[in-house]
């Protein structure tokens, strides 16, 4: 408990840096099937979005993880479910929560690690 109190605490970014990045590619995958609606922009570019945001949504679990507890290894089944909800939520806002939220976190993150 004491771990995720200052996991909570110290990383509440990156935590929202991996739901945005998992709620955006469970919508992308709904989207895909035809349940949501998606823009023509994201549809094109879809597979470079989606690459860029496994991969950092896996490498932050990875690294907090390291930093933490490797039982935190077990937010990969976790935050799927969760972004999955969200996305089911926000439906075609989604996609405007990603694009506004998502750089804007980027550049918390950053700072927050080199200052």
């Amino acid at each position: 408990m004491k771990i995720l109190i200052e996991i909570l605490k110290n990383e509440y970014i990156s935590l929202i840096l991996i739901i945005l990045s998992l709620t955006f590619n469970m919508y992308a995958m709904k989207a895909e099937k035809g349940i949501y609606p998606m823009g023509t922009f994201f549809y094109k570019k879809l597979w470079i979005v989606e690459a860029f945001n496994w991969t950092f949504s896996t490498v932050l679990i990875c690294y907090l993880s390291y930093s933490y507890s490797w039982y935190f290894l077990s937010s990969f089944f976790v935050f799927p479910v969760f972004g999955g909800f969200l996305a089911f939520l926000f439906k075609g806002h989604t996609q405007m929560l990603y694009l506004l939220a998502f750089p804007i976190f980027i550049i918390l993150f950053l700072v927050s690690k080199i200052g």
